[in-house]
């Protein structure tokens, strides 16, 4: 439907994969009247929402403000309401294991479109590909407590000996 194709098959059996590829256009122009009727209550829950976010974002920055080895977005977080929490991290491949060792979920995001099968026009990128080597997810959600944020950050500033 949209186009992207990836193992859904491992999602549902708990090995959740973040590859994924695109072969042709997708679309999704649908929402139910469910969906909808939850966007709305939602919407009465956003200032909290956007605090808690903002507020794990700012924790992270403060945690790995001393550690080189992770970079971040140009991002003014007072402003952004992120659905996720973005970082550059020197050996990416390697922190995304020892997080996933220890049960914390991160992930791989935005793709670079011209490694997708659709767009692949055999074009290298390389300042492209080097910053997509980099880039990944940490957990950054509503219900997040500060006890499950300090773990994550125990675990990065473990990995990277600080």
């Amino acid at each position: 439907m949209l186009g992207v194709e990836k193992d859904t098959d491992k999602r549902y059996s708990g090995q959740r994969s973040w590859d994924f590829d695109v072969k042709h256009q997708g679309f999704r122009f649908h929402m139910s009247n469910i969906m909808a009727a939850i966007g709305i209550v939602q919407l009465e829950r956003l200032d909290s929402f956007k605090t808690k976010r903002q507020q794990v974002a700012k924790t992270y920055l403060e945690a790995f403000a001393g550690i080189n080895e992770i970079t971040f977005l140009d991002f003014d977080y007072s402003e952004v309401l992120s659905h996720i929490f973005v970082i550059k991290a020197q050996k990416r491949y390697e922190l995304r294991e020892h997080l996933l060792k220890n049960n914390i979920e991160c992930g791989i995001h935005y793709k670079p479109n011209h490694l997708l099968t659709k767009y692949n026009t055999g074009i290298k990128l390389s300042i492209t590909e080097k910053i997509y080597d980099e880039m990944m997810t940490l957990p950054c959600h509503f219900d997040m407590t500060s006890d499950e944020q300090d773990i994550v950050i125990n675990k990065v500033k473990e990995f990277y000996g600080k």
